[in-house]
């Protein structure tokens, strides 16, 4: 998987604030679930920490911040479970 920040992509405070903490949530509750084992709880976490580290830094705008915050993200969702998925196990 190739992870790129288009330099030229431009969007609002508002917005890349709201795409930060949807990726924080999304990480938050990949963790919380009942369906999380050790490796989806390691991705989450380190997703929770790129992201509470880069969040602020990437609404102002850093180029490299915002492709940290690329990662965190994909780090959020790539383990989240398929809507289709046991809710069978448990923690």
């Amino acid at each position: 998987m190739l992870l790129r920040q288009t330099p030229n992509v431009k969007r609002t405070t508002k917005e890349g604030a709201a795409t930060g903490m949807d990726a924080l949530v999304h990480a938050i509750e990949g963790y919380i679930t009942k369906n999380a084992w050790e490796m989806t709880d390691m991705m989450h976490l380190k997703a929770i920490e790129i992201i509470s580290k880069w969040l602020r830094k990437s609404v102002a705008g850093d180029p490299k911040a915002r492709e940290e915050m690329a990662l965190g993200q994909v780090n959020a969702t790539a383990t989240s479970p398929a809507p289709w998925a046991s809710k069978a196990s448990t923690r």
